[in-house]
Formats: structure tokens, C-alpha cells, sequence
């Protein structure tokens, strides 16, 4: 599924939205682990209803999230496929959603 230029909008409640921790670790979907949790989610959901341009059968095997600014994330998605998608996304303050602003799965 191409998403440049295409706003997705993902809102998390409950278990999900929480971050495990305690001290200074960021919150809810701020929290870069909690975030590829989310996105792989996301992305098996697409793969599972045939909307992701990926092969059947297709699994998301990994998906690893950095902070590059305040609320934006780069996240890298890897599949059983041998392919691997980044996509960037922004989390709205409070960590309760997300949206990707740019990339494919």
C-alpha cells in the first residue's frame, strides 16, 4: 500500500497506549518500542486483508522505531519476504495516536 502523500490515522487505547517503565521513559505510543508494537500491528492487519502490494502469506518479521525529533519517529519494517519499508511517523502529544505522514508498506 502506498502511503506518501496519504495521512493514516491509528488511534491506540487501553494496554496498548501504555508504556511499561518508570523514570524518565516516554509514554504511550512516544515510547519508540510501543510504537513498532503498533506498527506492526498495523502493517500484518494490511498484509492479512491483501492491501499491502506484498506477496500472500506475507509476515511482518520486525519493525524497529527511532526518534528523529520531539514526535516524529522513523520506523523500519522488515518482512518474511526479505523486504524491508520505512515509514515515517508522527505521534500527537500525549501518545495516545499516531499517523504515518510518509513511506510504503
Amino acid at each position: 500500500m502506498r502511503l506518501a502523500g496519504v495521512a493514516v490515522a491509528v488511534f491506540v487505547t487501553g494496554a496498548l497506549a501504555t508504556a511499561c517503565g518508570g523514570g524518565s521513559s516516554p509514554s504511550g505510543l512516544n515510547n519508540p518500542d510501543t510504537l513498532a508494537s503498533a506498527i506492526r500491528d498495523s502493517a500484518q492487519h494490511q498484509l492479512d486483508a491483501g492491501t499491502s502490494g506484498l506477496p500472500a502469506g506475507a509476515k511482518v518479521t520486525q519493525v524497529h522505531c527511532v526518534n528523529t525529533r520531539r514526535f516524529d519517529f522513523t520506523c523500519n519494517v522488515r518482512f518474511n519476504t526479505g523486504s524491508d519499508r520505512s515509514v515515517t511517523a508522527t505521534v500527537a502529544p500525549g501518545g495516545r495516536s499516531y499517523v504515518v505522514t510518509a513511506g510504503n508498506l
